[in-house]
């Protein structure tokens, strides 16, 4: 039997499809643009309060590249 996916799960999973690429390339203003739309699309949902906590998760990964980024331009 298939599961079907509550609108919450459907937009994370959307989210994490378009941030693999983001990720991968390290694209940082890209990766924030997805994140702030996948907020964007939350908001339209009465039930968004279900996802906030992968949406603070994907928030708390894209401060770490942002972090690392900022250490590696210090650096060089």
């Amino acid at each position: 039997m298939v599961h079907a996916q509550s609108y919450g799960e459907k937009l994370v999973q959307a989210t994490i499809d378009n941030l693999k690429p983001a990720y991968c390339k390290n694209h940082l203003a890209k990766i924030i643009n997805i994140v702030e739309n996948c907020y964007v699309n939350a908001d339209k949902d009465d039930n968004h309060n279900l996802i906030n906590q992968s949406i603070a998760e994907d928030m708390a990964v894209v401060g770490s590249i942002q972090k690392k980024q900022n250490q590696f331009l210090n650096f060089s």
